[in-house]
């Protein structure tokens, strides 16, 4: 079996970044900047954006975080609207889930500065693999998948999880890698014959401990890119004890 580790690919893309952005403000003497927007109370949310600002803390970029709770629609649309004009802010993060009345604003960031890529104008230009920014978690699932050479051509492959910023927008970049797709979600009837007949599991679902070993066939390639709160801390989607018994490959 083997781990599928993603910190030693981000520890090197941490200190390539690094050097990038070093690079653009002795050349350019521009230091880029990122804004996070947070409209609720969310605690994975909250975890999201210390890990955000710790990274944008290592590598150079100059970080910004608003926090709201009782915002009113008109209100938080005028912030996104001064944010995309602020030449000085290069990339805009709401982050998500967004209290329902809130919905809108996400449509609000420019396409240029909608660095996680969930705007409707950024997901269509995904669809038609056209140049633009990837939803973050999805961008690091498939450079696990390169880092490691899996080859998806023709495996089928079971997505787990529908949302708008990983399952949806995942499911576009697995297929185009050639492997044949099949988004499921909680609603999804026969769900376990699903993964039990898939070759590659990416789950993302947000059940803790959701996927069992039963469901999991003999050599299978498991990607777990769920984030759940417990109280035995922060664990993900599958039960990685029971299933790294079955898996060839498996994220810890």
């Amino acid at each position: 079996m083997t781990l599928l580790e993603g910190k030693p690919i981000a520890k090197r893309l941490s200190d390539e970044l690094k050097f990038i952005v070093e690079s653009l403000i002795e050349t350019t003497n521009t230091t880029p900047k990122l804004v996070t927007v947070n409209l609720g109370e969310d605690s994975a949310s909250e975890w999201y954006n210390k890990s955000i600002e710790k990274a944008c803390k290592k590598v150079g970029i100059q970080y910004e975080s608003y926090a709201y709770t009782n915002k009113s629609l008109i209100e938080v649309s005028e912030l996104i609207i001064k944010l995309n004009k602020e030449a000085g802010v290069h990339g805009i993060l709401i982050n998500q889930p967004l209290p329902k009345e809130l919905h809108g604003v996400i449509e609000l960031i420019a396409p240029e500065k909608d660095i996680e890529g969930v705007t409707a104008v950024s997901l269509g230009r995904l669809i038609l693999k056209q140049k633009t920014h990837i939803p973050c978690t999805p961008l690091a699932v498939m450079t696990i998948i390169d880092e490691y050479q899996i080859d998806l051509t023709g495996l089928k492959v079971c997505m787990l999880g529908r949302s708008n910023i990983v399952g949806k927008p995942l499911s576009i970049l697995l297929t185009e890698r050639n492997g044949t797709v099949t988004l499921c979600h909680s609603k999804t009837k026969n769900l376990e014959k699903e993964l039990l007949s898939s070759d590659v599991i990416v789950a993302a679902i947000g059940k803790a401990h959701y996927v069992k070993a039963e469901w999991v066939k003999n050599d299978a390639v498991i990607i777990d890119v769920g984030t759940n709160y417990t109280d035995n801390g922060l664990v993900g989607d599958v039960d990685f004890e029971s299933v790294k018994e079955k898996a060839s490959m498996i994220t810890p």
